[in-house]
């Protein structure tokens, strides 16, 4: 799997950008989502959640602590498990429910990038992972980013 120049063509530089991407998400078309390395858990929002509207999926109730690299802590609600369509590839990784409000619908963290075997590279703002003909490329999307930075959760 390579990264050409050619990858970059609609990134400006410098840039200092989180990869936020839109993806297909239990057949609903989910933008704001954060593809974070540092995840190792993939997190859904409640709200999200409640937006998607979903019929014939359960969530588990299962409440446990999340630790994020500064320290904090946050009590997850529940899991959930959610197909996840990307060029083609469908795979159904597990979500952990948390009802804090951020400006990201979900995060997927290296749980999924693993087993898409998926490789992302921040300075070209895009996601590659191999599939049966050829790599897929998944573009990180500039009016996700773009709303994230206008949008401030609530209080």
């Amino acid at each position: 799997m390579t990264f050409k120049a050619s990858d970059k063509n609609s990134v400006s530089s410098p840039h200092n950008d989180l990869l936020v991407v839109k993806i297909l998400i239990a057949n609903c078309k989910v933008l704001r989502v954060l593809v974070d390395t540092r995840s190792s858990v993939n997190l859904i929002f409640r709200e999200s959640l409640q937006r998607m509207e979903l019929r014939g999926y359960k969530h588990k109730s299962r409440i446990r602590s999340l630790t994020s690299f500064a320290g904090k802590i946050t009590m997850s609600v529940g899991t959930i498990e959610l197909h996840v369509q990307v060029g083609g590839v469908i795979k159904i990784p597990t979500f952990t429910i948390i009802s804090k409000p951020v400006i990201y619908n979900i995060i997927m963290g290296t749980s999924w990038l693993h087993t898409m075997e998926a490789v992302p590279l921040l300075y070209h703002q895009c996601l590659k992972f191999p599939m049966v003909a050829e790599n897929h490329t998944l573009r990180g999307s500039k009016s996700a980013k773009r709303a994230c930075s206008m949008i401030e959760p609530g209080r």
